[in-house]
């Protein structure tokens, strides 16, 4: 499918959103069978007051959409994690370490976002820790630099004005309008098509 003049795919998501890990997959399908480009903003999932601790509750939930996650879409869980104390589900820093590499080259913020999901989605790592997150860039970044904090709120607000009140959600900028052509776990087939019939 030849892109567009001016379209752009906007991907909102989180490092540590299951459905956004899910969804990976369908989106590289997207990606190969377009040439259009896509921009990627971080919606903050757990984030500010948002944030919660990983108690019984949590790690029950957990353990049902991780399992849902894995048998819908085939990517691979580790459910060590379940097991960790005194854990709290913040994913701002890992948003932050996004959006890090996309103001360093921005063809680059997708592949990170699939690094830090494998890395805790299958790899067990807690990428709530700066340690972490630093290993797995390839580039030497301060986390709480404030031009780095203020860019990833500008994106959690910036999710909020797309109307991306879950994630992930994909959006078609047409260069007039942004339309929602992926709302949370949806096939590449049919995002493909909604593309297609939108961009005539």
């Amino acid at each position: 499918m030849n892109a567009e003049p001016g379209a752009t795919l906007i991907h909102v998501g989180d490092p540590m959103c299951s459905w956004c890990y899910a969804f990976a997959p369908e989106l590289r399908t997207i990606l190969a069978e377009t040439d259009l480009p896509i921009r990627v903003v971080m919606g903050g999932l757990f984030v500010g007051d948002r944030t919660v601790p990983l108690d019984a509750s949590l790690r029950s939930y957990l353990y049902d959409t991780w399992g849902r996650v894995s048998e819908m879409s085939g990517q691979p869980v580790s459910y060590e994690k379940l097991s960790w104390h005194d854990w709290v589900y913040d994913t701002e820093l890992a948003c932050r370490a996004v959006v890090a590499a996309r103001r360093r080259d921005e063809t680059t913020a997708l592949e990170v976002l699939d690094r830090l999901q494998a890395a805790f989605y299958s790899g067990d790592q807690d990428i709530t820790n700066r340690d972490v997150l630093g290993s797995l860039l390839d580039f030497d970044v301060e986390l709480d630099e404030p031009d780095l904090i203020a860019a990833t709120r500008s994106d959690f607000a910036e999710a909020k004005s797309l109307g991306a009140h879950g994630f992930p959600t994909l959006l078609l900028d047409t260069g007039d309008e942004k339309i929602t052509v992926a709302a949370g776990h949806v096939a590449a087939a049919r995002v493909l098509r909604s593309v297609q019939v939108l961009l005539g």
